[in-house]
Protein backbone atom coordinates (compact mmCIF):
# COMPACT_ATOMS: atom_id res chain seq x y z
CA UNK A 1 0.00 0.00 0.00
CA UNK A 2 2.63 2.40 0.88
CA UNK A 3 4.53 1.52 -2.01
CA UNK A 4 1.49 2.59 -4.71
CA UNK A 5 0.99 5.47 -2.78
CA UNK A 6 4.48 6.92 -2.68
CA UNK A 7 4.69 5.59 -6.47
CA UNK A 8 1.50 7.61 -7.50
CA UNK A 9 2.64 10.77 -5.52
CA UNK A 10 5.86 10.57 -7.72
CA UNK A 11 4.31 10.39 -10.54
CA UNK A 12 1.70 13.05 -9.70
CA UNK A 13 4.43 15.99 -8.58
CA UNK A 14 6.16 15.62 -12.07
CA UNK A 15 2.85 15.99 -13.67
CA UNK A 16 1.80 18.75 -11.76
CA UNK A 17 5.28 20.58 -11.99
CA UNK A 18 5.49 19.74 -16.40
CA UNK A 19 1.96 21.21 -16.74
CA UNK A 20 2.83 24.32 -15.13
CA UNK A 21 6.17 24.59 -17.45
CA UNK A 22 3.91 23.78 -20.99
CA UNK A 23 1.39 26.21 -19.68
CA UNK A 24 4.33 29.21 -19.09
CA UNK A 25 6.11 27.95 -22.87
CA UNK A 26 2.79 27.99 -24.33
CA UNK A 27 2.36 31.81 -23.59
CA UNK A 28 5.69 31.89 -24.73
CA UNK A 29 4.90 30.77 -27.64
CA UNK A 30 1.83 32.16 -28.45
CA UNK A 31 3.91 35.80 -27.91
CA UNK A 32 6.35 34.52 -30.12
CA UNK A 33 3.97 33.57 -32.83
CA UNK A 34 2.32 37.01 -32.41
CA UNK A 35 5.80 38.65 -32.69
CA UNK A 36 6.15 36.56 -36.02
CA UNK A 37 3.13 37.32 -37.39
CA UNK A 38 3.89 41.26 -36.20
CA UNK A 39 7.08 40.88 -38.29
CA UNK A 40 5.69 39.69 -41.02
CA UNK A 41 3.30 42.52 -40.80
CA UNK A 42 6.22 44.51 -41.26
CA UNK A 43 7.60 42.83 -44.45
CA UNK A 44 4.60 42.77 -46.15
CA UNK A 45 4.57 46.66 -45.79
CA UNK A 46 8.13 47.22 -46.15
CA UNK A 47 7.84 45.17 -49.54
CA UNK A 48 4.70 47.24 -50.36
CA UNK A 49 6.51 50.21 -50.21
CA UNK A 50 9.83 48.86 -52.41
CA UNK A 51 7.60 47.76 -54.54
CA UNK A 52 6.10 51.67 -55.22
CA UNK A 53 9.85 52.73 -55.24
CA UNK A 54 11.14 50.64 -57.46
CA UNK A 55 8.08 51.39 -60.01
CA UNK A 56 8.53 55.22 -59.18
CA UNK A 57 12.19 54.37 -60.06
CA UNK A 58 11.08 52.42 -63.27
CA UNK A 59 8.89 55.15 -64.59
CA UNK A 60 11.13 57.91 -64.90
CA UNK A 61 13.28 55.68 -66.74
CA UNK A 62 13.21 54.94 -70.64
CA UNK A 63 10.63 55.03 -72.85
CA UNK A 64 8.74 51.54 -73.93
CA UNK A 65 10.71 51.46 -77.58
CA UNK A 66 13.75 52.28 -75.47
CA UNK A 67 13.11 49.71 -73.42
CA UNK A 68 12.92 47.41 -77.03
CA UNK A 69 16.30 48.98 -78.00
CA UNK A 70 17.80 47.51 -75.09
CA UNK A 71 16.63 44.15 -75.01
CA UNK A 72 17.22 43.47 -78.48
CA UNK A 73 21.01 44.80 -78.10
CA UNK A 74 21.26 42.44 -74.59
CA UNK A 75 21.17 45.54 -72.67
CA UNK A 76 17.84 45.39 -70.48
CA UNK A 77 19.79 43.83 -67.61
CA UNK A 78 22.72 46.75 -67.80
CA UNK A 79 23.02 49.24 -64.93
CA UNK A 80 21.68 52.90 -64.49
CA UNK A 81 24.01 56.17 -63.37
CA UNK A 82 21.74 55.89 -60.24
CA UNK A 83 21.95 52.78 -59.46
CA UNK A 84 25.79 52.92 -59.45
CA UNK A 85 26.09 56.59 -58.47
CA UNK A 86 27.50 57.29 -54.63
CA UNK A 87 26.64 61.13 -53.00
CA UNK A 88 27.71 62.04 -49.89
CA UNK A 89 24.76 62.43 -47.11
CA UNK A 90 23.38 65.74 -47.83
CA UNK A 91 24.20 66.47 -51.52
CA UNK A 92 21.53 64.19 -53.06
CA UNK A 93 19.22 67.07 -54.19
CA UNK A 94 22.08 69.18 -55.30
CA UNK A 95 23.80 66.45 -57.24
CA UNK A 96 19.97 65.47 -58.90
CA UNK A 97 18.88 69.30 -60.50
CA UNK A 98 22.60 69.12 -62.19
CA UNK A 99 22.62 65.95 -63.54
CA UNK A 100 18.63 65.14 -64.25
CA UNK A 101 18.03 63.10 -67.30
CA UNK A 102 21.85 61.41 -66.70
CA UNK A 103 20.48 59.60 -63.92
CA UNK A 104 18.33 57.69 -65.69
CA UNK A 105 21.53 57.07 -68.16
CA UNK A 106 22.14 53.36 -69.53
CA UNK A 107 25.70 52.47 -68.45
CA UNK A 108 27.52 50.66 -71.18
CA UNK A 109 31.26 50.23 -71.94
CA UNK A 110 31.17 51.71 -75.63
CA UNK A 111 28.74 54.01 -76.54
CA UNK A 112 30.51 54.62 -80.69
CA UNK A 113 30.27 50.74 -81.07
CA UNK A 114 26.36 51.35 -80.27
CA UNK A 115 26.16 54.32 -83.02
CA UNK A 116 24.99 52.16 -85.53
CA UNK A 117 22.38 51.03 -83.88
CA UNK A 118 21.70 54.02 -82.42
CA UNK A 119 21.26 55.37 -85.66
CA UNK A 120 18.40 53.30 -87.31
CA UNK A 121 16.57 53.91 -84.16
CA UNK A 122 16.51 57.63 -83.86
CA UNK A 123 16.33 57.19 -88.22
CA UNK A 124 12.48 54.94 -87.75
CA UNK A 125 9.35 56.65 -86.65
CA UNK A 126 10.01 56.63 -83.31
CA UNK A 127 8.75 60.44 -81.92
CA UNK A 128 8.29 58.63 -78.39
CA UNK A 129 11.95 57.16 -77.82
CA UNK A 130 13.69 58.45 -74.92
CA UNK A 131 16.81 56.88 -74.33
CA UNK A 132 20.69 57.97 -72.55
CA UNK A 133 23.86 55.82 -72.99
CA UNK A 134 26.59 56.54 -70.71
CA UNK A 135 29.96 55.37 -70.92
CA UNK A 136 31.07 53.35 -67.61
CA UNK A 137 34.77 53.79 -68.05
CA UNK A 138 36.58 54.86 -64.99
CA UNK A 139 39.98 55.91 -65.14
CA UNK A 140 40.10 57.80 -61.52
CA UNK A 141 39.41 61.52 -62.99
CA UNK A 142 40.08 63.34 -59.48
CA UNK A 143 37.23 65.55 -58.22
CA UNK A 144 38.36 69.15 -58.32
CA UNK A 145 38.89 70.56 -55.12
CA UNK A 146 35.23 72.85 -53.69
CA UNK A 147 33.61 71.08 -56.83
CA UNK A 148 30.40 68.96 -56.57
CA UNK A 149 32.21 66.12 -58.14
CA UNK A 150 33.99 65.82 -54.33
CA UNK A 151 31.29 64.99 -53.13
CA UNK A 152 30.25 61.86 -55.95
CA UNK A 153 31.89 58.32 -56.76
CA UNK A 154 30.48 58.03 -60.43
CA UNK A 155 32.04 57.27 -64.17
CA UNK A 156 35.04 59.45 -65.27
CA UNK A 157 32.30 61.68 -67.76
CA UNK A 158 29.85 62.57 -64.76
CA UNK A 159 32.90 63.85 -62.68
CA UNK A 160 34.49 65.61 -65.32
CA UNK A 161 30.59 67.05 -65.76
CA UNK A 162 30.66 67.73 -62.05
CA UNK A 163 34.12 69.55 -61.68
CA UNK A 164 32.18 72.31 -63.42
CA UNK A 165 30.25 72.32 -60.64
CA UNK A 166 31.42 74.58 -57.42
CA UNK A 167 29.49 73.76 -54.30
CA UNK A 168 28.31 77.53 -51.89
CA UNK A 169 27.39 77.68 -48.58
CA UNK A 170 24.31 79.92 -49.88
CA UNK A 171 23.10 81.54 -53.17
CA UNK A 172 24.89 84.51 -52.23
CA UNK A 173 27.84 82.60 -52.18
CA UNK A 174 27.27 80.87 -55.62
CA UNK A 175 26.90 84.03 -57.33
CA UNK A 176 29.83 85.57 -55.96
CA UNK A 177 31.59 81.71 -57.14
CA UNK A 178 30.18 82.30 -60.65
CA UNK A 179 31.40 86.09 -60.61
CA UNK A 180 35.09 85.27 -59.92
CA UNK A 181 35.70 81.67 -62.58
CA UNK A 182 36.20 80.68 -65.81
CA UNK A 183 33.33 80.23 -68.29
CA UNK A 184 31.12 77.56 -68.18
CA UNK A 185 31.97 77.13 -64.22
CA UNK A 186 28.43 76.54 -62.54
CA UNK A 187 27.73 76.69 -58.20
CA UNK A 188 25.01 75.06 -56.67
CA UNK A 189 23.92 75.09 -53.24
CA UNK A 190 23.10 71.92 -50.85
CA UNK A 191 19.65 72.23 -51.12
CA UNK A 192 19.80 72.65 -55.13
CA UNK A 193 20.22 76.19 -55.98
CA UNK A 194 21.85 76.48 -59.18
CA UNK A 195 23.40 79.87 -60.41
CA UNK A 196 25.44 80.23 -63.72
CA UNK A 197 26.81 82.95 -65.71
CA UNK A 198 23.64 85.14 -66.35
CA UNK A 199 21.07 82.53 -65.06
CA UNK A 200 19.77 80.71 -61.87
CA UNK A 201 17.88 77.66 -61.33
CA UNK A 202 16.00 77.18 -58.25
CA UNK A 203 14.57 73.24 -58.32
CA UNK A 204 12.04 72.98 -56.06
CA UNK A 205 10.42 70.23 -57.61
CA UNK A 206 12.78 68.24 -59.68
CA UNK A 207 10.14 66.88 -62.07
CA UNK A 208 11.26 63.88 -63.44
CA UNK A 209 14.50 63.02 -61.76
CA UNK A 210 12.84 64.23 -58.48
CA UNK A 211 14.14 62.67 -55.70
CA UNK A 212 15.94 59.50 -57.38
CA UNK A 213 18.97 59.60 -55.37
CA UNK A 214 16.77 59.76 -52.36
CA UNK A 215 14.25 56.96 -53.33
CA UNK A 216 17.34 54.35 -54.49
CA UNK A 217 18.39 54.95 -51.04
CA UNK A 218 15.58 54.45 -50.05
CA UNK A 219 15.11 51.28 -51.63
CA UNK A 220 18.84 50.28 -50.37
CA UNK A 221 17.07 51.16 -46.83
CA UNK A 222 14.29 48.95 -46.98
CA UNK A 223 16.15 46.04 -48.97
CA UNK A 224 18.58 46.04 -45.45
CA UNK A 225 15.67 46.04 -43.20
CA UNK A 226 13.48 43.54 -45.53
CA UNK A 227 16.30 41.35 -45.41
CA UNK A 228 17.00 41.56 -41.63
CA UNK A 229 13.35 41.49 -40.96
CA UNK A 230 13.45 38.01 -42.98
CA UNK A 231 16.55 36.70 -41.26
CA UNK A 232 14.69 37.71 -37.83
CA UNK A 233 11.37 36.33 -39.38
CA UNK A 234 12.95 32.73 -39.76
CA UNK A 235 14.91 32.49 -36.71
CA UNK A 236 11.88 32.86 -34.98
CA UNK A 237 9.70 30.75 -37.24
CA UNK A 238 12.65 28.08 -36.53
CA UNK A 239 12.38 28.38 -32.81
CA UNK A 240 9.05 28.71 -32.91
CA UNK A 241 9.15 25.66 -34.46
CA UNK A 242 11.33 23.82 -32.38
CA UNK A 243 9.36 24.53 -29.56
CA UNK A 244 6.21 23.51 -31.41
CA UNK A 245 8.27 20.17 -31.35
CA UNK A 246 9.28 20.34 -27.61
CA UNK A 247 6.16 21.04 -26.58
CA UNK A 248 4.49 18.08 -28.45
CA UNK A 249 7.55 15.79 -27.25
CA UNK A 250 6.46 17.17 -23.26
CA UNK A 251 2.50 16.74 -24.05
CA UNK A 252 3.12 13.09 -24.82
CA UNK A 253 5.85 12.08 -22.02
CA UNK A 254 2.61 14.30 -19.86
CA UNK A 255 0.30 11.58 -21.41
CA UNK A 256 2.55 9.08 -20.68
CA UNK A 257 3.24 10.05 -17.22
CA UNK A 258 -0.65 10.64 -16.74
CA UNK A 259 -1.36 6.91 -17.89
CA UNK A 260 1.35 5.24 -15.61
CA UNK A 261 -0.50 7.61 -12.69
CA UNK A 262 -4.18 5.82 -13.97
CA UNK A 263 -2.76 2.52 -13.76
CA UNK A 264 -1.19 3.47 -10.18
CA UNK A 265 -4.60 4.66 -9.33
CA UNK A 266 -6.12 1.56 -10.57
CA UNK A 267 -3.66 -1.00 -8.83
CA UNK A 268 -3.67 1.69 -5.57
CA UNK A 269 -8.07 1.23 -5.69
CA UNK A 270 -7.47 -2.57 -5.92
CA UNK A 271 -4.94 -2.68 -3.45
CA UNK A 272 -7.56 -1.21 -1.15
CA UNK A 273 -10.41 -3.12 -1.91
CA UNK A 274 -8.03 -6.08 -0.95
CA UNK A 275 -6.81 -4.28 2.45
CA UNK A 276 -10.50 -3.57 3.38
CA UNK A 277 -11.18 -7.03 3.06
CA UNK A 278 -8.39 -7.74 5.19
CA UNK A 279 -9.05 -5.40 7.77
CA UNK A 280 -13.10 -7.04 7.77
CA UNK A 281 -11.15 -10.27 8.44
CA UNK A 282 -8.80 -8.93 10.91
CA UNK A 283 -11.84 -7.39 12.68
CA UNK A 284 -13.98 -10.59 12.26
CA UNK A 285 -11.19 -12.89 13.94
CA UNK A 286 -10.45 -9.90 16.46
CA UNK A 287 -14.17 -10.39 17.57
CA UNK A 288 -13.95 -14.04 17.36
CA UNK A 289 -10.70 -13.86 19.80
CA UNK A 290 -12.38 -11.88 22.15
CA UNK A 291 -15.19 -13.75 22.08
CA UNK A 292 -13.51 -16.90 22.66
CA UNK A 293 -11.41 -15.51 25.29
CA UNK A 294 -14.30 -14.57 27.23
CA UNK A 295 -16.35 -18.07 26.59
CA UNK A 296 -12.68 -19.45 28.11
CA UNK A 297 -12.75 -17.02 31.03
CA UNK A 298 -16.32 -18.10 31.92
CA UNK A 299 -15.26 -21.95 32.11
CA UNK A 300 -12.50 -21.41 33.73
CA UNK A 301 -14.61 -19.54 36.38
CA UNK A 302 -16.93 -22.21 36.22
CA UNK A 303 -14.38 -24.82 36.37
CA UNK A 304 -13.39 -22.93 39.39
CA UNK A 305 -16.62 -22.81 41.25
CA UNK A 306 -16.91 -26.60 39.78
CA UNK A 307 -14.24 -26.91 42.18
CA UNK A 308 -14.94 -25.64 45.12
CA UNK A 309 -18.34 -27.47 44.83
CA UNK A 310 -16.41 -31.14 44.16
CA UNK A 311 -14.13 -30.10 47.67
CA UNK A 312 -17.48 -29.17 49.63
CA UNK A 313 -19.24 -32.04 48.34
CA UNK A 314 -15.98 -34.15 49.30
CA UNK A 315 -15.75 -32.63 52.51
CA UNK A 316 -19.52 -33.06 53.33
CA UNK A 317 -19.15 -37.28 52.02
CA UNK A 318 -16.56 -37.35 54.13
CA UNK A 319 -18.22 -36.27 57.62
CA UNK A 320 -21.34 -38.18 56.37
CA UNK A 321 -19.02 -41.25 56.12
CA UNK A 322 -17.79 -40.42 59.28
CA UNK A 323 -21.56 -39.80 60.81
CA UNK A 324 -22.38 -43.19 59.26
CA UNK A 325 -19.35 -45.01 61.23
CA UNK A 326 -20.32 -43.64 64.71
CA UNK A 327 -23.91 -44.10 63.78
CA UNK A 328 -22.85 -48.02 62.47
CA UNK A 329 -21.05 -48.35 66.28
CA UNK A 330 -24.28 -47.17 67.87
CA UNK A 331 -26.21 -49.38 66.18
CA UNK A 332 -24.00 -52.15 66.66
CA UNK A 333 -24.04 -51.40 70.41
CA UNK A 334 -27.87 -51.30 70.19
CA UNK A 335 -27.91 -54.54 68.31
CA UNK A 336 -25.71 -55.81 71.32
CA UNK A 337 -28.26 -54.39 74.03
CA UNK A 338 -31.58 -55.65 71.69
CA UNK A 339 -30.03 -59.22 71.59
CA UNK A 340 -29.18 -59.12 75.93
CA UNK A 341 -32.80 -57.55 76.30
CA UNK A 342 -34.15 -60.46 73.99
CA UNK A 343 -32.52 -63.00 75.96
CA UNK A 344 -33.30 -61.90 79.39
CA UNK A 345 -37.05 -61.43 78.05
CA UNK A 346 -36.84 -65.31 77.22
CA UNK A 347 -35.17 -66.13 79.90
CA UNK A 348 -37.67 -64.76 81.96
CA UNK A 349 -40.48 -66.15 80.25
CA UNK A 350 -39.01 -69.52 81.22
Amino acid sequence: RYGTVTGVQTCALPISAERESLDARRTGLRENTALQHELQGRINRSEGRLESLKALQQASQDSQKGRQWLESNGLEAAPRLVEKLEVEQGWEAATETVLGFWLDSVMVDDTQALSGSLAQLSAADNDDVTLTLLSSGSTGVAGTPGSLAEKATAPDVIIEQLNQVRVAESLEAAFALVAGSDSGISAITQDGHWVGSGWIRVSGDRSGQAGMLARKQEIRELQDEISALQEQWKELDQANQAERDALSAAENGIATLQQQVNELHRDSAALDSRLQAGQSRIEELDSRQKQVAEESANLQRRQAEDRDKIKEARAALSSLLDEMAETEKERSALDDQRQSLLEQIGRAHV
